[in-house]
C-alpha cells in the first residue's frame, strides 16, 4: 500500500525523519521528500512549507508522480470551540475559512467536503482523537475575535493552513484522504508563544502516531 503524507514544516517532520531507519531522501520536482517501506506500507513524506499553495503543489506532485493509495496530512493547529491544547482532531468536514466573495453575495468560506469516513475511523482506532471540522486559511490565527468568528461560522474544532488544500488535490485524484491535527495553541494573543513551546513535543507525537497508523494499515 502506498501512503503519501504531506507535512508543512520541517520542524514537524524532523522527529519522524529521525525515527526512520534506512530512509531515502530526495525531491520530486523540487518538493523535498523522504520515504521507506514499513511493514505493508510504502511511505513517502513530502514537506510542503506553510500555506495552501505550497501544500497543494506538494500534494499534486506526489499524486501525479507516485499514485498513492492513501493521502494524509499531519500537523499542528489552533484550538477552536474549546478543543484543549494537546488535543487531537481527526478531520471530518473541511472548510477554507479565508475564501471570501461575500461582497458578491456569496456566503463566507468554501466547503471542501467531508473526508473519508472509513479511513478516519481507521485513524481513530490507531491513534485516538476526536472527529471534527477543520478550517484552513492562509493565516496564522492569533486573534480571539477572528478565532471566535471561524469557530462560530464554520463550526470548526481546529484552524490551520494546509488541510483543505491537500484534501482538494486528493479529491481531484480520487485518493482517500485523512488529516490529523494536533492542538498547539489557542488561536489567541498568545498563539505564537504557545505554538513555539508545543511544536516539538507534538511533532514527536506526530511521528509516533504515523507509525501507529502504518501498523493499522498493515493489519495489526
Amino acid at each position: 500500500m502506498k501512503l503519501a503524507i504531506i507535512i508543512a514544516m520541517e520542524s514537524e517532520a524532523q522527529p519522524l525523519r529521525n525515527a526512520l531507519n534506512a530512509v531515502k531522501t530526495g525531491n520530486i520536482r523540487g518538493i523535498g521528500c523522504f520515504s521507506l517501506e514499513y511493514k505493508a506500507v510504502d511511505l513517502t513524506v513530502a514537506v510542503s512549507g506553510e500555506g495552501k499553495i505550497g501544500a497543494a503543489v506538494a500534494a499534486a506532485v506526489v499524486a501525479e508522480s507516485l499514485h498513492p493509495d492513501i493521502m494524509m496530512n499531519f500537523g499542528v493547529a489552533g484550538s477552536l470551540n474549546g478543543t484543549p491544547k494537546g488535543g487531537k482532531i481527526i478531520a471530518g468536514d473541511v472548510w477554507e475559512h479565508d475564501f471570501d466573495i461575500t461582497a458578491a453575495g456569496w456566503l463566507p468560506g468554501k466547503f471542501r467536503g467531508r473526508t473519508d469516513d472509513g479511513l478516519a475511523e481507521t485513524v481513530i482506532e490507531a491513534v485516538g482523537g476526536e472527529r471534527g471540522t477543520v478550517a484552513t486559511g492562509d493565516v496564522f490565527v492569533a486573534d480571539p475575535v477572528r478565532s471566535a468568528y471561524i469557530a462560530e461560522t464554520f463550526g470548526a474544532k481546529a484552524c490551520e493552513m494546509e488541510c483543505a488544500a491537500v484534501f482538494a488535490v486528493a479529491s481531484a485524484y480520487g485518493i482517500p484522504f485523512a488529516a490529523v491535527k494536533y492542538i498547539s495553541d489557542g488561536a489567541d494573543g498568545d498563539a505564537k508563544n504557545s505554538m513555539d513551546a508545543n511544536v516539538r513535543p507534538l511533532s514527536e507525537k506526530i511521528a509516533s502516531d504515523i507509525f501507529s497508523v502504518m501498523d493499522r494499515l498493515s493489519g495489526e
